[in-house]
């Protein structure tokens, strides 16, 4: 039975202590987690989906190469579309944006955020629309931190997904 597990991380800029708790209940669900036939039925239903289903979506971002004055948005789009983000240091206040830029379909594009102040959380939106629409769609309100001073404190958190789903067999 795993309880807890401590990392600590040194850097030049801070140090930083992890800490997660699992715990495995034996007998739980049939004598463990996941036995059986048709893997561990954690969502309810009674015919697992089709192994590796990803229910369709428009478009995937990833940030990158923070720094104290800018970091990159990295934008996957599944058709091609037209997109710029939308951005401030208030939550609903975008006060600044990026120039508008054509995405192609599966192709990633990237657009740089710069001019930002060290040590500041950043609110922002990804607007994009298909060739045919006149106006944008938005996504959700996502945030990000800027770089912050040597030695300051932050934190952080790591989170697994041990993939113990209806598609798992806990015997493999």
């Amino acid at each position: 039975m795993l309880r807890m597990i401590f990392v600590i991380v040194t850097t030049a800029l801070a140090t930083l202590s992890i800490s997660a708790e699992a715990q495995q209940a034996q007998g739980a669900m049939g004598g463990g987690m996941g036995m059986g036939m048709g893997g561990s039925r954690l969502g309810g239903y009674t015919e697992p989906p089709p192994a590796g289903h990803v229910p369709a979506h428009t478009l995937d971002i990833v940030l990158g190469r923070p720094t104290d004055d800018s970091v990159t948005v990295s934008v996957l789009v599944y058709d091609d579309r037209e997109a710029y983000v939308a951005y401030g240091a208030q939550s609903g206040d975008y006060d600044r944006q990026t120039e508008p830029v054509q995405l192609a379909g599966g192709e990633p594009s990237e657009m740089a955020l710069t001019g930002l102040s060290g040590n500041t959380r950043y609110y922002y939106q990804l607007r994009h629309r298909g060739a045919d629409d006149e106006s944008y769609e938005s996504t959700g309100e996502y945030s990000f931190h800027t770089q912050r001073q040597a030695g300051d404190a932050f934190v952080f958190t790591v989170q697994s997904d041990s993939h113990m789903d209806e598609n798992t067999d806990g015997a493999v």
